[in-house]
């Protein structure tokens, strides 16, 4: 006589170790994706309170709109901070460069930078002793960012 055996029922040790090693995997990707996308959250908001600082930077020059030399002496090479950041380091530069000689169009760049929490930076600076240094990669004296703005500012001569 042959004995059976029962069946029976529920997992195997292995089974249940395999599920579980599933589940760590697809709870690490979910991790990663979370922390991806709060670091995006703060890049836009960053490049919110930039963009913000620096439309407001254009039109205070635009609004003072007098002759290129009060133009270039009171903002060209000037620097100023961005408040509201997380960090508190962002950082506005403004290039202020005659078209031509004889134009009356002054050809402003206003650009940002700025460091997020995990000490990335985004934009033409570095971080030195504690706060943004203009780096001026390029050498045309504008801070390259994806954080711009050029406009036209016309002079009165």
């Amino acid at each position: 006589m042959k004995l059976r055996r029962k069946k029976s029922s529920g997992f195997t040790l292995l089974e249940l170790m395999i599920a579980v090693a599933v589940l760590v995997v697809v709870l690490i990707g979910l991790l990663g994706t979370y922390i991806a996308c709060i670091d995006l959250n703060e890049t836009t908001r960053n490049a919110n309170l930039a963009l913000f600082a620096a439309q407001n930077r254009m039109e205070a020059i635009r609004n003072s709109a007098r002759s290129f030399v009060d133009i270039a002496s009171a903002y060209n090479g000037k620097q100023y901070n961005i408040s509201g950041m997380l960090n508190g380091s962002g950082l506005l530069r403004v290039s202020a460069v005659k078209e031509s000689v004889s134009s009356t169009l002054i050809n402003v760049t206003i650009g940002a930078c700025w460091r997020q929490r995990r000490g990335r930076i985004i934009g033409d600076c570095n971080w030195s002793g504690g706060t943004l240094v203009f780096l001026n990669s390029s050498g045309n004296g504008i801070l390259n960012s994806p954080v711009q703005i050029v406009s036209q500012v016309l002079s009165e001569g």
